[in-house]
């Protein structure tokens, strides 16, 4: 870091030569007035300051006699003489400046000899001797020595203005130079009670205002990228924008550059300008890929490059180029191995590759490659684990192995391992809340926390537990609305929270609460819209509208709403087919669109548009074959495929195509028992079939067959649980199937 003391300042001189310099003028008195003493600029300049001051001209009038006029007239001679020299002068002729100086050090001396004789007054000698000292002073600075030379030449307001100039300039560098030191005591203090936040109730406030401090007194780029930091944990995204602006303005080398553009990016990101966030990223990865040029070989330089990378592949996913987000993490993946394999003991570098790998897996999961998805969410899970085992009370590698559970959870609900993938949402749940409880002024902890709830939610959902899932939704809506309603303005907590509603929208759906269902429908259909018309150009945000619109169409249906229903699909399937011509591989919106298709199919079907409805229910078949091909390993794409063909089933059925529909009701039911070979105990796909032996039951008119299919059907029910907990729609059916069950046993 920077210090400064007096010594490197310009204009501070120590006064220790003062001395020798009064007392070779006091000698001056000594000598005759003839004789030519060899004196410095500083020196000459002093003595006419003194011999000009006011108190000497004074004195000369108070004690003037016959020897004192002699000697002032001396002097006013010499000075004439000297003026008219100077005139003279061309500034080029060593002789001349010779002979000027001569003749000035003569002046001094009969200056000199004014003041010795003057002395013999005490109140005179008191008082130019504290003149002389101040004078002194300035003479041995060579920028005031100029302006006492001007005071000299009878210009004394120019010499006081030069002199308040430099005065005023000299205060402020030891000013500065205080804040430095200062700014570098209270710097040491940030950056231990930033590596504390959540202990021993240090509060990532509480850092906030240390780092803030810092900034008032000495403000480095390292700074100002610490508080954006600090601010984006605490959600206050305008200030990290300010301060990222700040940084940048601040930067010179590449590295910083780069760096600074990146916290700019995310900020605009997080604010729903996903424009200004490109332009930053890509800006960024301009001024690290020119440093990567310059020093091929450098860490710094790759792990730069890298960071860049990650937040432009992060954003031009957002915006649904897929295959460009692919090529970036691909990219950065290489670089973090490769800085890893040359310090594989570097805890910072494994933690940049477990990031690393998260992102690759989440493209994995886009493109629709679930057990791609898994391998590189397990390897980051596996980093994550061995971080927190050897530095337990590191929050930050706590709070990614918070994230790396609910990811291989997430790959594992895709995979049908319901209860292993509720296992590990609840283990990140637990340290969620350990970090956010430690810091309740840590708004990021607390949004993940409510990210992982609704993950309970999801799993529970998905092993039967309705009630369990309703409630864990239900915790995480109120932590998103506490959010969302402290920071209107961030794009990120009103998205959460729309995310959020719609997915207890579905499940009070499935529960038969459809009234309840179409407010929070409504209300996140209403958030997505207002987000989307802050940034239509982002995908993400394109396909949040789309899927409110579905999941409203859905509720509209069941509510005999059927036109509403059908305007709600045809605008989601039209958003979804626009976003898929910009990015035709993105499976995640290509999955969107069949599901769209297929509740299309429904609601036209409903309306007794019968031939429409096949039609759409086809094309989402074609999709859903097309996905369950590219990743036979999924069970979401076998499910949603069994699900696709089971719809076009009753399609079929509603135009008498009797034998149509018990082929394709067969046809769903096989998949979905080749799915039960390996999760006999997976409740969702056991409802799946009970209401697939339903459809054959209330499809075949043998009767031994149908008898069958309702055992089959009583059987799946009893293995899901209470009658009680079975969804709405199953419940319905089933009480039927039940009453011609009893009706036959008379």
């Amino acid at each position: 870091m920077r210090h400064l003391d007096s010594t490197t300042l310009p204009g501070v001189k120590r006064r220790k030569d003062h001395v020798l310099l009064c007392g070779l003028l006091l000698l001056l008195g000594s000598f005759a007035l003839a004789q030519t003493i060899t004196l410095t600029e500083a020196a000459r300049q002093v003595q006419m300051a003194v011999y000009q001051a006011n108190a000497t001209q004074e004195a000369i009038k108070a004690q003037m006699n016959a020897q004192l006029r002699e000697r002032t007239e001396a002097v006013a001679k010499l000075d004439g003489e000297l003026k008219a020299l100077r005139a003279q002068s061309d500034g080029n002729s060593k002789a001349q400046q010779r002979e000027i100086e001569a003749l000035a050090n003569e002046l001094a001396s009969a200056q000199a000899n004014v003041e010795r004789m003057l002395e013999t007054d005490r109140s005179y000698r008191e008082q130019i001797k504290i003149f002389r000292n101040e004078v002194t002073d300035i003479a041995n600075d060579p920028e005031r020595l100029e302006a006492l030379r001007i005071y000299n030449e009878g210009r004394p307001s120019a010499a006081l203005s030069i002199l308040d100039q430099i005065d005023a300039a000299l205060s402020q560098a030891e000013r500065k130079a205080q804040d430095i030191k200062e700014g570098e005591r209270e710097r040491q203090k940030a950056a231990l009670a930033n590596s504390a936040i959540g202990r021993d109730g240090i509060t990532l406030a509480a850092v906030i205002t240390r780092y803030e401090t810092v900034l008032a007194l000495d403000a480095t780029t390292s700074d100002w990228f610490a508080l954006t930091e600090l601010y984006e944990q605490a959600n206050r995204i305008d200030d990290m924008k300010r301060a990222s602006i700040e940084m940048l303005a601040l930067s010179t080398g590449l590295r910083e550059k780069s760096i600074a553009q990146n916290q700019l990016g995310s900020a605009s990101r997080l604010l729903g300008d996903s424009d200004a966030a490109l332009l930053a990223f890509e800006r960024s990865l301009s001024y690290s890929d020119e440093l990567l040029k310059l020093e091929p070989e450098s860490q710094e330089a790759k792990q730069t490059a890298a960071v860049a990378l990650d937040l432009l592949g992060l954003i031009t996913s957002e915006r649904g180029d897929t295959q460009a987000s692919a090529e970036v993490a691909e990219r950065s993946l290489l670089l973090r191995e490769s800085l890893l394999a040359a310090d594989p003991s570097n805890a910072k570098l494994e933690r940049e590759l477990s990031m690393s790998l998260d992102r690759v897996g989440d493209l994995r999961k886009d493109q629709g490659d679930s057990a791609g998805m898994l391998q590189y969410y397990q390897r980051s899970l596996d980093i994550s684990k061995r971080l927190v085992a050897a530095d337990p009370d590191n929050l930050e590698d706590k709070r990614n192995l918070t994230l790396s559970l609910w990811r291989v959870a997430d790959a594992y609900i895709i995979q049908g391992r319901y209860d292993d993938a509720l296992q590990l949402y609840q283990e990140s749940f637990s340290i969620s809340s350990e970090i956010s409880e430690a810091d309740p002024t840590n708004i990021r902890a607390k949004r993940e926390v409510a990210l992982v709830k609704g993950r309970i939610g999801a799993a529970k959902l998905q092993l039967g537990d309705l009630s369990g899932a309703l409630k864990a939704r239900d915790e995480a809506v109120k932590e998103y609305e506490s959010i969302a309603l402290q920071y209107p303005g961030n794009a990120q907590a009103q998205e959460d929270l729309a995310i959020e509603l719609d997915q207890i929208a579905a499940l009070k759906f499935q529960m038969g609460e459809l009234e309840a269902a179409s407010v929070d429908a409504k209300r996140a259909l209403d958030i997505n819209r207002k987000i989307l018309s802050g940034d239509s150009g982002n995908a993400r945000n394109q396909t949040g509208v789309a899927v409110s619109l579905i999941r409203i169409a859905l509720i509209y249906s069941g509510l005999g709403q059927g036109a509403s229903a059908t305007m709600a699909l045809e605008e989601s399937t039209a958003i979804l087919r626009g976003t898929l011509e910009n990015d035709p591989s993105n499976q995640w919106v290509t999955r969107l669109l069949g599901m769209a298709l297929m509740n299309f199919s429904e609601v036209l079907m409903k309306n007794r548009m019968n031939e429409r409805a096949l039609e759409a229910g086809l094309e989402g078949k074609v999709i859903f074959e097309r996905l369950s091909q590219l990743d036979s390993s999924s069970t979401q794409a076998r499910r949603d495929l069994a699900l696709s063909i089971d719809r076009i089933g009753d399609v079929k059925l509603s135009l008498d195509d009797r034998d149509g529909a018990i082929k394709d009701y067969t046809d769903a039911l096989n998949i979905l028992v080749q799915i039960s070979t390996t999760q006999p105990s997976n409740a969702r796909i056991l409802s799946d079939m009970a209401f697939m032996h339903i459809d054959l039951w209330q499809a075949i008119s043998d009767f031994n067959a149908r008898l069958g299919h309702a055992e089959e059907a009583e059987k799946l029910i009893s293995a899901i649980g209470p009658e009680d907990s079975l969804p709405g729609d199953l419940k319905v059916r089933w009480g039927i199937v039940k009453d011609w069950l009893r009706h036959i046993e008379r």
